[in-house]
């Protein structure tokens, strides 16, 4: 487990936060309100990034100082962290203070006192709480030259990561990985062999207990971690399907046919997701799509280098697709409005989205969900005229391969940290309603080949 709780992480990450502050000149004075625990919005993960726990707190950054206010109970876990060594030298000095109550009339005044006169940098989501304590006035608002929203400013300072933040996001992506591949895929694997009637929501149930259970089920994960789930996994199948990270595993049964497996784990805060999608009996159509879709993410990651604009992983992958038909349309037609989104403590952070529009640049060290998909792709009668098993009941298929990818340098490719999660046809297709073959587990002793698709020809079938 990478430590965040160390006195020179913390400094590190505050000169950061606050050199960007100055240097770019977004406020004088950087105030947030910390929610509880179970909060994940921006002003907690400012709290997670620099002190490395999350706690209710209020927090001022202003020009070489910054004012923390606690509960007397967790002043302990923020102390330690912000201490300075006798070899270290900071020009910012830090005041952490505790009060019983967070929003007392006497911790307003303290923050009323370090804001003063300054043009104060806020959060959106707490616009109406900056006013409640009349920092701002009633009528202020983001037009105002006295007050500004920071939100993706600091979402920018926080998705380039340091080592400590790449390597949780690491351990994210491993638990990921075994919860898919030794929890999801072998019970969808189980209830199709031995035709369990089980539903998608109880499959997402079961990966949901394996991720908040991970530490038991796999002892190689340090005890003192901290893991749950980034979002309900989410499991598809029989032609009724969503692609966007905001859909939900429906109460109906699991179906032979195209299966979407989707989750993602939380590591010491730090966020990864991996999706796949499974084939049962599938049909050449089908299979075309999928091999296109595999040839689309490769041209995108070749664009997820530093300097790259964001925009151009999304272009990339609807070249790629524009040149493969299916039913007279081309496979672009098919893609979502955007292929992922920048993660971290944040498991979506919303400047960093992948899309036609987004100007902004890789950086080295910025994680990405990166979720390349096609969404209802039509099945006419001819292209399942030897379809077997529930395939031949559908009318429109879904694909999905999402990853966590860690952007490197200009020379270096991108790591994709989810790559022992198998996209190869072979490793994802499986044949159930063939008298000669049977249902069978994906080998796991090829965790580590490298990706490998066949080419289909540029005309697929059912053009």
């Amino acid at each position: 487990m990478a430590n965040l709780s160390s006195s020179s992480v913390f400094w590190s990450r505050l000169e950061a936060l606050h050199g960007r502050l100055v240097k770019e000149e977004w406020c004088d004075v950087l105030f947030l309100e910390s929610g509880s625990e179970s909060n994940f919005d921006k002003p907690s993960a400012v709290v997670s990034h620099l002190f490395g726990v999350q706690v209710p707190v209020v927090l001022a950054l202003a020009k070489n100082h910054l004012l923390v206010v606690v509960r007397p109970g967790d002043r302990s876990k923020v102390d330690e962290v912000s201490k300075k060594t006798a070899e270290q030298d900071h020009e910012i000095t830090v005041d952490i203070e505790t009060s019983s109550k967070l929003d007392s009339e006497d911790v307003r005044a303290k923050v009323r006192e370090v804001t003063k006169g300054k043009k104060v940098g806020y959060f959106k989501s707490q616009q109406k709480n900056v006013k409640a304590w009349g920092i701002l006035s009633a009528d202020d608002d983001d037009d105002q030259r006295d007050s500004r929203d920071v939100t993706q400013s600091v979402g920018l300072v926080l998705s380039e990561k340091d080592e400590a933040a790449v390597t949780n996001t690491k351990h994210a992506a491993a638990v990921s990985v075994k919860v898919l591949r030794k929890g999801v895929l072998r019970s969808i694997e189980n209830a199709l062999d031995q035709d369990q009637s089980v539903t998608h929501e109880e499959l997402a149930q079961r990966a949901e207990e394996m991720c908040e259970g991970a530490k038991k089920k796999f002892p190689e994960i340090p005890e003192d971690a901290t893991i749950e789930s980034c979002f309900f996994p989410i499991i598809q199948s029989g032609g009724d399907y969503d692609v966007r990270p905001s859909a939900v595993s429906t109460s109906k049964r699991l179906r032979d046919d195209v299966v979407l497996a989707s989750l993602g784990a939380r590591y010491d805060s730090y966020c990864a997701s991996v999706s796949r999608t499974y084939f049962v009996d599938p049909i050449p159509k089908v299979k075309y799509a999928y091999t296109a879709l595999l040839d689309a993410r490769q041209a995108c990651l070749e664009k997820m280098v530093a300097g790259q604009p964001l925009k151009a992983a999304y272009d990339a992958v609807l070249e790629v697709l524009k040149s493969r038909r299916v039913g007279g349309e081309t496979l672009d037609k098919f893609v979502p409005k955007n292929v992922g989104f920048g993660l971290g403590i944040d498991f979506r952070e919303a400047a960093l989205v992948l899309n036609a529009k987004n100007q902004r640049v890789f950086s080295t060290g910025m994680t990405f969900a990166l979720n390349v998909a096609l969404h209802d792709v039509p099945l006419f009668v001819s292209d399942k005229e030897k379809a077997k098993g529930t395939v031949k009941k559908l009318d429109k298929f879904s694909l999905i391969v999402g990853d966590t990818v860690k952007v490197n340098t200009t020379t270096l490719p991108p790591e994709v940290l989810t790559a022992k999660a198998p996209v190869d046809w072979g490793k994802v297709s499986y044949f159930i309603n063939e008298a000669e073959e049977v249902l069978a587990a994906p080998d796991d002793d090829q965790d580590d080949d490298d990706d490998h698709q066949e080419k289909e020809e540029e005309e697929g079938p059912g053009h």
